[in-house]
């Protein structure tokens, strides 16, 4: 099914280069959250780490957007790249000369979500040059597969890594693991075609890109539907780590394997989701795995054992991801490429205004109630997400599936 587009040079080459970040990126931001746990035992301190990891996002969202419409958008992967991996070595290097205090990593964190955020629009806005129209879904697919293979890998990996050679070391390692990506990606021979494009000025950009979200209000609906399966992913880095040391009495390394098979899930996404979307249908498919995801978080409330947290994590990891394919590959076929920057730029900006009020919200239930509300919590923000999936399918016509293959 994937053949053809993995021989295609240019997207193995990003497809590389994706999973290599990805991994890079996994290790130093789950290694951050296991050293804050163990400097303070606090899990509202946990939830204000990724706090600033989203508010660094968001001081670069409102304007990056109009920056990856302008410029070479290989040329800011690679940089946003190289950007954190500098980051990820100053703060080895304060680890390993006993200057790594909390606001160390609490900035790092913030500096780690400012280059997230600019990796990830650009990245999205490259995708769609490299691919064609009919390529779209699978394209999408295979880099959710990518996105999977990196974060499981990094969760198996970050475990054993922290617990036998130290967050120092797991630093470097994100560090080599993100320049190995830049050089991937380098080799990607695709000329962006929207390379100071354009003479218009920036705030111009902005406004254009504001104007269009407007006059299309089904786009803007989509947007919603893709990033809550968003915020509730990254709001269960928060509550994870909690639940496993405090509900299921483990530690880093059965945290990993739980979170490794999150990632399993999402990666059987990538490869089946475009097949069952044949049968199934577009829109019985999200909001059918809309409504699986929402009863599994709920169910982790009322559940202690090991085996059964790795099956929720797998059924989580696979409805969320088909979501985020389904819902990219459709933005992909009705957004402009010249709007593509702006408008992703967009939905990761309101996706981090929820994921700020969420991950505090959580982590002050997990600390008032217990760790294991938290997913109770997060099973709530699902179910709305579930509404707009049913208010999108009203909307959107299943005529549309014959484009999924």
């Amino acid at each position: 099914m994937f053949n053809k587009l993995l021989l295609h040079k240019n997207f193995k080459n990003y497809f590389l280069g994706d999973i290599i970040s990805n991994f890079g990126n996994g290790i130093s931001f789950m290694g951050a959250g296991w050293f804050i746990m163990q400097l303070t035992g606090k899990n509202a301190d946990i939830g204000f780490l990724f706090i600033m990891n989203v508010l660094g996002g968001a001081l670069v969202y409102p304007f990056i957007g109009a920056i990856v419409d302008r410029f070479d958008r290989k040329a800011i992967i690679i940089t946003a790249n190289c950007v954190r991996a500098l980051f990820a070595l100053l703060l080895a290097g304060l680890f390993f000369t006993n200057h790594c205090h909390p606001v160390m990593i609490y900035a790092f964190s913030a500096l780690n979500g400012a280059g997230w955020a600019v990796f990830i629009p650009s990245s999205k806005s490259y995708l769609q040059e490299i691919l064609d129209r009919a390529n779209y879904l699978k394209g999408n697919s295979l880099v959710e597969i990518s996105l999977q293979v990196g974060t499981f890998s990094s969760a198996a990996i970050c475990g054993v890594l922290y617990k036998y050679y130290g967050f120092g070391w797991l630093l470097i390692t994100s560090a080599v693991t993100l320049i190995i990506s830049s050089v991937f990606l380098f080799l990607v021979n695709h000329p962006s075609s929207v390379k100071n494009s354009s003479r218009t000025s920036a705030v111009s950009e902005f406004k254009q890109g504001y104007a269009y979200l407007k006059n299309n209000s089904l786009v803007v609906l989509g947007g919603i539907v893709l990033t809550l399966p968003f915020v509730v992913t990254m709001s269960s880095n928060v509550v994870v780590i909690g639940y496993v040391n405090e509900w299921l009495k483990k530690g880093p390394v059965e945290y990993g394997i739980i979170d490794m098979f999150y990632g399993i899930g999402a990666f059987l996404s990538g490869l089946f989701t475009v097949t069952l979307a044949r049968y199934l249908g577009r829109n019985t498919l999200i909001i059918g795995a809309y409504l699986i995801s929402t009863l599994t978080l709920a169910a982790l409330t009322i559940n202690s054992f090991y085996v059964p947290t790795i099956i929720g994590m797998l059924l989580f990891g696979y409805c969320n991801s088909s979501i985020r394919i389904h819902i990219n590959a459709w933005l992909m076929s009705v957004i402009p490429e010249n709007m593509m920057g702006r408008c992703q730029s967009t939905f990761m900006f309101l996706s981090l205004i929820a994921h700020v009020g969420t991950m505090h919200a959580v982590g002050t239930v997990m600390d008032a109630t217990g760790a294991r509300f938290g997913y109770l919590f997060l099973a709530f923000v699902m179910l709305s997400g579930l509404i707009f999936a049913v208010f999108m399918a009203g909307r959107l016509s299943d005529s549309g599936n014959k484009n999924l293959d």
